[in-house]
C-alpha cells in the first residue's frame, strides 16, 4: 500500500509514515520509486545480479528531496506512471532531473533494454539454429497483446532491420494513442526515438 506524497511539518518530502493505529510503514509514491531506483543503481546489489542490463546505472538526483521535488511536479505525477531513465537519452545509463520522465506501463516496457543472449547480435535478435529471428510483443493503450515473429531470416542484419523497422513503427503507434495521456516532452521524445543495433 502506498500513500500520497507530502511533506513533513518541517518542509520536507516524506519517505514513509506510519500506517493506522501503528501498523506496518507505508511508503509515499515518491518514497518507493526511490527506493526502487536505488535498488536498480546499487553495485552488486541483487537487482543488478538478476538484471546486468543495470550494472552501471546511477542516481544523480543530490538526494531524496530533490527526487521528491522532480517527481510531484512532474506534469504526468497524478496519474501512476512508471520511472523511466531509457527515452529521453539513449543508451543512458544515468537516473537524474534531465535523464529521467514518467511513462505508462505499456510504453516503458519497449524500451527497457532486456539483457542479450548473446553479445556478438544486434538488439532485438536472436539465433535459432543457423537463421536468425526477432520475436517481439508489446501491449497497447487498450492493454490487448500482440505478437510479432519474424520467421527466419538468414542474416543478424536483415533481423535486426525487422526490428528495428517494427519497434520504430510500434513506438509511433503507440505516441499517437497515448499523445493526450503523455506530457508533451514525452511524446516529442517518442517521435525521435531510433532503434540502435547495439
Amino acid at each position: 500500500m502506498l500513500v500520497p506524497d507530502f511533506k513533513k511539518h518541517d518542509g520536507l518530502w516524506a519517505m514513509k509514515t506510519l500506517g493506522p493505529r501503528g501498523a506496518k510503514t507505508i511508503r509515499t509514491v515518491s518514497g518507493m520509486k526511490w527506493l526502487a531506483m536505488q535498488a536498480r543503481c546499487k553495485e552488486g546489489g541483487t537487482y543488478q545480479a538478476a538484471n546486468p542490463q543495470y550494472v552501471g546505472c546511477k542516481n544523480a538526483f543530490k538526494d531524496f528531496q530533490e527526487f521528491a521535488e522532480w517527481h510531484t511536479d512532474h506534469p504526468d505525477y497524478d496519474k501512476g506512471y512508471e520511472l523511466d531513465k531509457d527515452l529521453l537519452v539513449a543508451g543512458n545509463k544515468t537516473y537524474s532531473p534531465t535523464t529521467c520522465t514518467l511513462l505508462p506501463s505499456q510504453l516503458n516496457t519497449l524500451f527497457r533494454q532486456r539483457h542479450k543472449r548473446s553479445v556478438d547480435l544486434p538488439n532485438g535478435v536472436t539465433r535459432r539454429g543457423n537463421k536468425y529471428v526477432v520475436d517481439f510483443a508489446f501491449s497497447s493503450e487498450s492493454l490487448s497483446t500482440e505478437r510479432v515473429y519474424s520467421g527466419r531470416l538468414e542474416t543478424p542484419d536483415a533481423a535486426f532491420n525487422f526490428y528495428k523497422q517494427l519497434k520504430e513503427s510500434v513506438v509511433l503507434r503507440l505516441a499517437d494513442e497515448y499523445k493526450g495521456s503523455i506530457c508533451i516532452d514525452t511524446y516529442e521524445a517518442l517521435l525521435r526515438f531510433k532503434v540502435t543495433p547495439y
